[in-house]
């Protein structure tokens, strides 16, 4: 809740919206939040303290916090769709405004995940989501300024990475790149001498 409520605050700050004007709009708070371990076990806290720990971990009241400390009055919604949650808030944010439910939204997502138990999960399904056979890195920022690719430097980084993996480029089912797309990179030209 803190963090959301700082990056709310922060987010209109940026805008040039001052809060306090938002008080008592329909301002609606969509946040997308997965479930939180970041929570004491009740026992291991002070008993003037115990009473905040449901209010605390409870996910629909993230987004109610936001709403409360603000004074909006337009739709307060959490949203828990695992890997997707902000972006389906963002969804229902804009769905929001175009009805005319809201007048503003703030739209984000939070998740904190302070123990290890999440993938210790995940290990226990024993599932490989992917293999990564071989990888390349390179660079060549003479094209367009210190960072742009060229499209002959990405060549031969794909090619290094097929070599270091064994594989056809007819074997590969996905290629994560960074950079590889651009109208830039996409130049099939010479590539421009730079000096060392």
């Amino acid at each position: 809740q803190r963090l959301m409520l700082e990056a709310s605050w922060e987010v209109l700050e940026r805008a040039g919206v001052d809060p306090a004007g938002l008080r008592g709009k329909p301002v609606g708070v969509f946040t997308g939040a997965v479930g939180s371990d970041y929570r004491p076990e009740p026992g291991n806290v002070p008993d003037d303290v115990e009473g905040y720990l449901m209010t605390g971990a409870l996910g629909g009241v993230l987004s109610g916090r936001i709403s409360y400390v603000l004074g909006l009055e337009g739709p307060a919604v959490t949203v828990d769709t695992t890997c997707s949650s902000s972006l389906v808030a963002l969804h229902l944010a804009t769905q929001s405004l175009r009805s005319g439910e809201s007048s503003l939204a703030l739209a984000g997502g939070v998740t904190v995940m302070s123990s290890p138990g999440a993938f210790v999960g995940f290990s226990r399904q024993r599932r490989i989501l992917g293999v990564v056979r071989g990888s390349a890195v390179n660079q060549d920022g003479a094209s367009n300024g210190l960072t742009a690719p060229n499209g002959p430097s990405q060549q031969r980084v794909i090619r290094a990475a097929l070599a270091n993996a064994g594989l056809a480029a007819t074997e590969v089912d996905a290629v994560e790149a960074h950079g590889t797309g651009t109208s830039l990179g996409r130049s099939t030209g010479p590539p421009v001498p730079s000096s060392s």
